[in-house]
């Protein structure tokens, strides 16, 4: 089942493709703004300088044609509307402003002639600030006036060697000037600045229409923004967002619910919900926690899963290739040791039943075989015990101490197998299957080493000792018998001799032997009266083939 996510990649796509507009749409705004304004300062500040180099012109042309004319012309006159430059300069220029230029001029002083043009206070700091800095001969910056703000620029005004006339010694002065303003404006000093020109362009007009431009492109811009976002937006979902969930959709396929409602597929560490995906994380919860992110991200954890089980299945191969050759070779003596013990074992049989050739009573069999069994499994004390009739026990190396037994003793004597306990083994002896005779007992130092032997081999031990002890019963009573029937024979004073169907004799008496010396003249002593009766026809008297005949004879 597919959840909406809050943020999904689309939205995320549109939020910073938004931020991006807006900032560089924000940037480049701000960049043409300050631009607009350097060119409106260019222009404000040439105009400034215009205003400047006619205010010099007229200056120069009062100070050099005009008053030295009105000078010639009028003798021993001050007329101030013809001769003071700073009267005619400031009546040119408030004529210019009467034509709507809109622009300020100023020519100020402290101690001014006339009060109209005493400088502000604004006006006095900048005097001051030429004063301390005389290198410098401009200044520019904003001042509001009025309530308008203008672009102003100021210069300092020194008084030279001519101004000294109307600005110095008022004894020196013309009598018009002393006799309009009085004692005010004089006792300047040679080259002193005292006074500046302020020129000031207004540009609250140009930086309205130069900040409602902006305002107008930035409007245009979130119109095209909006443009551009809806385009985007429909092209980014068919090519990137479709494609997107269908690769996602796998992982949560994959990674969901199996067939059967178990969480999770048959992974490397398990079927159905285990701790196959990133380190244990279960299936349910990676579903939970790829929802909660965007497609990108989605895709991002389902290639991290694939991920982590390409390096676990990559490490895993490499620790086995790695360790390989060490599980090969430790396989290969394990497998060495298990053959080597076979042999052990094999060697351990053909022995005892070789040497058993000779031995006669059961005695003799435990007595001899007890050694060779515990040497062969490594026992620290072996013995066997007699469980059937005489209770009858056999020991090595301490003869005299009775083994313990297990309980319950028919279950041991009846399973058939080999009992392991502690550090002990009990093996059935028996010649037939549930028919146990005795118990074999073997005994090790520690647990660990009655652990490692092989039960099976000690069951079947244990079964071909009963064999061999059941065929020496057997053989044990035959010897008797034979025993009592050569006793019997030897009883019969007569020859007489027993023989099988061809003619072998089995048993002979005394009479027999010495008969059949006397018959063959000394060539027979074994009591065969066959052999030594037997004619040229190549038969024997009596021969027959079906089984044993007793042959006799009355010596005469």
């Amino acid at each position: 089942m597919y959840i909406p996510k809050p943020h999904t990649l689309q939205h995320k796509f549109l939020a910073g493709l938004a931020v991006a507009v807006i900032g560089l749409g924000g940037l480049f705004a701000t960049v043409l703004y300050m631009h607009l304004r350097t060119v409106l300062e260019e222009e404000v500040h040439a105009k400034a300088h215009l205003v400047f180099s006619q205010i010099d012109a007229i200056q120069g042309f009062v100070r050099e044609a005009l008053r030295p004319r009105m000078m010639e012309t009028h003798p021993g006159e001050f007329i101030i509307e013809a001769m003071s430059s700073s009267y005619i300069s400031r009546q040119v220029m408030d004529r210019m402003d009467s034509d709507g230029t809109g622009h300020i001029y100023r020519r100020v002083a402290m101690g001014a002639r006339n009060p109209d043009f005493e400088a502000t206070p604004h006006e006095r700091g900048l005097i001051s600030h030429f004063r301390m800095n005389p290198e410098q001969s401009l200044w520019t910056g904003y001042d509001t006036v009025g309530g308008k703000q203008y672009y102003v620029i100021a210069r300092p005004v020194a008084f030279s060697a001519p101004c000294m006339v109307c600005h110095g010694d008022p004894a020196d002065a013309p009598p018009q000037l002393v006799e309009m303003y009085g004692d005010r404006g004089f006792g300047q000093e040679l080259d002193g600045i005292a006074g500046l020109d302020y020129v000031g362009v207004p540009v609250s007009d140009a930086v309205s229409h130069l900040r409602q431009s902006i305002t107008t492109y930035f409007a245009f811009l979130i119109v095209c923004a909006l443009i551009f976002f809806s385009s985007a937006n429909v092209v980014f979902r068919v090519l990137v967002v479709r494609n997107l969930r269908r690769l996602t959709g796998v992982f949560r396929r994959t990674l969901g619910e199996g067939p059967d409602g178990a969480e999770g597929g048959d992974g490397p560490d398990g079927a159905g919900g285990g701790d196959g995906v990133n380190g244990g994380v279960r299936p349910a919860a990676l579903i939970a926690r790829l929802e909660q992110g965007d497609e990108i991200e989605e895709l991002v954890d389902g290639i991290e899963q694939v991920a982590h089980h390409l390096a676990d299945a990559r490490a895993r191969l490499q620790s086995y290739a790695d360790n390989l050759r060490q599980m090969v070779d430790e396989r290969t003596a394990e497998l060495s040791r298990e053959a080597g013990e076979r042999r052990a074992d094999v060697d351990l049989f053909v022995k005892l039943f070789e040497d058993m050739r000779g031995l006669r009573t059961r005695d003799k069999l435990w007595r001899y075989a007890l050694p060779q069994i515990a040497r062969r499994f490594g026992a620290r004390r072996i013995a066997y015990v007699c469980t059937f009739a005489s209770h009858n026990f056999y020991a090595w190396p301490e003869r005299d101490r009775r083994p313990d037994l297990p309980a319950p003793l028919a279950d041991v004597l009846t399973g058939g197998c080999a009992l392991l306990r502690g550090a002990s083994i009990f093996v059935p002896v028996e010649a037939q299957a549930g028919a146990a005779e005795g118990l074999l007992c073997l005994e090790w130092d520690d647990a660990d080493d009655a652990a490692r032997q092989n039960l099976d081999v000690l069951a079947a031990l244990g079964r071909q000792l009963g064999t061999v002890a059941e065929n020496l019963s057997a053989l044990d009573r035959l010897v008797r018998h034979m025993d009592v029937l050569q006793s019997v024979f030897e009883g019969i004073r007569d020859p007489l001799a027993l023989v099988d169907g061809s003619g072998s004799v089995i048993i002979a008496n005394e009479g027999a032997r010495r008969l059949s010396l006397e018959l063959s003249g000394g060539a027979v002593p074994s009591g065969d009266l066959l052999a030594a009766l037997r004619g040229g026809d190549g038969g024997a008297p009596g021969d027959s083939p079906g089984g044993a005949r007793a042959i006799g004879a009355h010596a005469g």
